[in-house]
């Protein structure tokens, strides 16, 4: 995948992930942003936190047979898993896991007690955690993709 094609596909993810937290999470400060580019590793580094109702609450309406946090996590990655029953939606997360398997990123999710890591070879791994975090923060590291990391 050449660079600028790289740079349009991640900014469309990016801003399909942003308005997904900002829909569902009912944050009441919407969400926080963080990056750090390092253009001489050709890597990027991304994390977004919100303190909202968590994936589980957002997604069992829809999916009442949901039980944990890391259910919750492991079915929203999947193509087409919506909370709104809208067509064409329930895109964001699958678009950026798909984005990140071709340019060898790091995906990790935590939220409630449940975290989803997709590792540089696309391999997901989900577990429940001792821990509880309100919200949650989704952490995106791309690496070994020419040119996209500089253009922050």
């Amino acid at each position: 995948m050449d660079s600028e094609t790289a740079f349009s596909m991640f900014n469309v993810t990016l801003v399909e992930v942003i308005n997904n937290v900002v829909q569902h999470s009912q944050s009441p400060i919407g969400c926080f942003v963080c990056a750090q580019a390092y253009p001489r590793e050709d890597r990027l580094i991304l994390s977004i936190v919100d303190l909202g109702k968590g994936f589980l609450k957002s997604l069992s309406e829809s999916y009442p047979q949901l039980r944990s946090n890391a259910e919750a996590l492991e079915l929203a990655i999947q193509e087409g898993i919506t909370s709104k029953g809208m067509r064409n939606a329930g895109r964001g997360l699958w678009v950026l896991s798909d984005f990140l398997k071709e340019c060898s990123g790091l995906l990790n999710i935590v939220l409630g007690n449940g975290s989803l890591a997709q590792d540089i070879d696309g391999k997901i791994t989900v577990k429940d955690l001792t821990f509880d975090l309100c919200g949650s923060c989704i952490n995106i590291e791309i690496n070994n993709l020419s040119g996209l990391a500089s253009r922050f």
